[in-house]
């Protein structure tokens, strides 16, 4: 009776095991097929991301995905000539990137000075003008920390304002199963 148990254990590993295989294949064939990873389109003399970029990479990779159980790093998706390179955090990072891919992070303004230190994502809704068509939308701003203190952005709508350093996010995940909202 134990040996037929353990044959079915061992025949259930080795299906896992395939499973992870095609999967981590799938995830291969995916970056290849969307040419990926991208070379960073840069503004301010080199020194930030363009969000215009970053923000096109992550949606359409995100459809690309899928059903699929692929759990993508921001290096499989950019590369960049420098790691002093500053990523934009844009709405669309916020509905896609996982949270804690971002916690704890260094923030930075536009000219590249710090503001504090990433804590959490959150959400308001827009609704009328034009979003009357669909009733409302869901945005994304974030919280930071400073000083022992916790600060907001309020309702902006995030595009080039706020960044972190390529070289702290670059191993981190950018995209998960259950991650895109």
């Amino acid at each position: 009776m134990s040996v037929v148990v353990v044959c079915l254990v061992s025949l259930g590993l080795d299906q896992l095991a395939l499973a992870s295989e095609s999967q981590a294949s799938d995830c291969s064939n995916l970056l290849s097929e969307q040419k990926l990873p991208a070379a960073f389109k840069t503004r301010k003399n080199a020194v930030r991301a363009q969000w215009e970029q970053v923000d096109k990479v992550l949606v359409t990779v995100s459809e690309a995905i899928g059903g699929k159980d692929c759990a993508l790093r921001f290096d499989q998706l950019f590369t960049a000539k420098t790691d002093d390179l500053l990523f934009p955090i844009t709405h669309v990072v916020m509905k896609h990137v996982p949270e804690e891919a971002l916690r704890g992070l260094n923030v930075y303004d536009s000219s590249g000075a710090p503001v504090g230190e990433y804590e959490g994502r959150v959400p308001h809704e827009r609704s009328g003008g034009l979003y009357a068509q669909s009733g409302s939308v869901t945005l994304y701003s974030f919280q930071y920390r400073k000083d022992g203190e916790m600060h907001s952005l309020g309702r902006r709508l995030l595009k080039d304002d706020y960044f972190v350093r390529w070289s702290d996010l670059k191993t981190r995940i950018a995209l998960s199963p259950g991650s895109q909202r």
